[in-house]
């Protein structure tokens, strides 16, 4: 692993690249809801369409950031150790840029 200015590379993957907006909100919203959500109620809480969620969601799942488990026939998005690693990072850098 190593970061410059332009990019930050874990394993194969350029998070700059993969980690829109977007895509942060939702692992933060996760984060914040270890015990899982469901697609449509991360659409509502982020004010996002039900396409935007999944997009980001098959982001989240290829760098094993988020799992889906199934409960009483629903979809709900977990996020994995590593995810939660990240949403540890995003928050431990929103606090330094706020010093």
């Amino acid at each position: 692993m190593y970061a410059s200015a332009t990019n930050l590379v874990i394993g194969e993957y350029m998070v700059v690249e993969y980690l829109d907006s977007k895509t942060i909100r939702i692992v933060l919203l996760l984060n914040d809801n270890p015990e899982g959500v469901n697609i449509r109620s991360i659409a509502e809480a982020l004010s996002m369409s039900h396409t935007t969620v999944y997009n980001a969601l098959i982001t989240l799942f290829k760098l094993n950031l988020a799992m889906e488990r199934r409960e009483r026939g629903r979809r709900i998005i977990v996020l994995t150790e590593k995810g939660r690693g990240v949403a540890e990072l995003l928050l431990k850098i929103d606090e330094l840029l706020r010093q």
